[in-house]
């Protein structure tokens, strides 16, 4: 929801319609995010956080369909089923540190 890039990189951006249903976009997101499996299963191409970007877009974007490609062009693991629990600690650590 809003939050700026660990690293200070300003992010590439699509619009993202409300999918059938869904009257608040924020809320939608906020419970497709909560409920992705944490720890997940990660794999270079897929399931990675593509995927996670993916699986969120579908649960709450309209338009965002197999096969018609992704909005950002080619992004591996974006039509991957949400990823499966992985064994380890929940919740996962911190993210990388951009120093």
């Amino acid at each position: 929801d809003n939050s700026p890039d660990p690293c200070g990189k300003s992010p590439t951006c699509v619009d993202c319609l409300p999918a059938p249903g869904v009257t608040d976009m924020n809320a939608c997101l906020r419970s497709a995010f909560a409920t992705y499996n944490n720890p997940s299963l990660y794999r270079g191409l897929g399931p990675n956080s593509n995927t996670f970007a993916g699986t969120l877009a579908r649960t709450c974007c309209t338009g965002v369909r197999a096969g018609i490609g992704t909005p950002l062009g080619n992004c591996p693991g974006w039509w991957d089923p949400a990823a499966p629990p992985r064994a380890g600690a929940s919740p996962c650590p911190p993210g990388p540190s951009c120093t």
